[in-house]
């Protein structure tokens, strides 16, 4: 085997190793960075020369970290293979003898023995770390790549929890764009950065019409789908580098950075047709809704997120006022 003989220097040696994997999963929230930690403390500290980590990405078992491999298998089916068994499974394997083992495939020709150990995150598989040794692999290898595998899942399970919590905070639960916090982080972010750099930005500020006529004749239901419908014709529209939030109530705002006026009205225009040309199914028909857009830019119609807001709200109220379903342009169109 390749670890240390048995007694206190080789138990040290151990549990300082899973101490510093342990410490990375607590410091570190980028999941390939607990991985590295994982495979450099398997590898250079405890001595293991073939080491790998694969991860389920929906497909496929795609490899994340190795040490060791000069051709490593990037991709294992869950289908093929001692990894694809333990994935498939959930049950680690310990192999004595590799060349009686009928799923090992070699991608070392010097290999001997294997353990493969699942990777869980919660109460589901999606992984799997293995060690190949030239040498003898026994039950204390297994014990201890268990452990680091645990030290893997928890890696990936608070990774997960913590970006559903972001998208949580960030995110309007009923349309799925930013909420009002982080649209106007991001628009202050633009708004500096467009500053800094003599760039510009386009503003799109726009309001479902008659959404409370809407609400009080056919229901909130049919109000909820109508900001859900406004929201995914939207997303569509916004072009790369843009971000989508809603504002409050029946309001969205679009933020494109690099983005000039005669644009921004183009993009506005694209928009309300459509949002104009969907309509919202109701038990007494098919609910046509529409939209007023206000359009302003960044440096001609104000340098500070406020300034915009208001610029681009006041045009939007413009467009109400001018018939509802249209687009305004801040001090050129009227």
């Amino acid at each position: 085997m390749e670890m240390p003989p048995a007694g206190d220097a080789a138990e040290l040696t151990r549990l300082t190793a899973l101490h510093r994997a342990g410490l990375a999963v607590v410091r570190q929230r980028d999941v390939p960075d607990v991985m590295a930690t994982v495979i450099d403390e398997l590898a250079h500290t405890l001595g293991y020369h073939l080491v790998s980590v694969y991860l389920w990405n929906g497909v496929t078992l795609r490899l994340q970290a190795q040490h060791g491999y000069a051709t490593p298998a990037h991709e294992i089916p869950p289908t093929i293979g001692v990894i694809g068994r333990v994935f498939r499974t959930a049950v680690s394997a310990r192999i004595a003898e590799v060349a009686a083992d009928p799923d090992f495939f070699y991608a070392d020709a010097s290999v001997h023995s294997q353990v493969a150990v699942p990777i869980f995150d919660g109460a589901h598989v999606c992984g799997v770390v293995s060690v190949e040794s030239a040498d003898m692999l026994d039950g204390r290898d297994h014990e201890l790549l268990e452990l680091f595998a645990q030290q893997i899942g928890v890696a990936i399970t608070t990774a997960r929890l913590h970006a559903a919590l972001v998208h949580a905070a960030w995110t309007d639960p009923l349309t799925g764009v930013l909420n009002r916090a982080a649209l106007l982080n991001g628009i202050e972010g633009m708004v500096a950065e467009a500053e800094m750099s003599g760039g510009s930005l386009a503003l799109l500020f726009a309001d479902l019409d008659r959404f409370k006529a809407l609400n009080d004749e056919h229901g909130h239901h049919v109000g909820d789908r109508a900001l859900e419908g406004c929201a995914d014709r939207l997303r569509e529209q916004v072009p790369e580098g843009g971000i989508l939030g809603r504002y409050g109530g029946e309001e969205f705002v679009l933020a494109v950075p690099g983005m000039e006026g005669e644009a921004g009205y183009a993009l506005a225009e694209r928009i309300r047709e459509a949002v104009a040309g969907g309509e919202i199914a109701d038990t007494v028909g098919q609910v046509r809704v529409t939209v007023s857009i206000g359009v302003a830019c960044c440096p001609d119609d104000g340098t500070e997120m406020e300034a915009l807001l208001r610029a681009a709200d006041a045009a939007m109220y413009r467009a109400k006022a001018a018939g509802r379903n249209r687009v305004e342009q801040v001090g050129t169109r009227t």
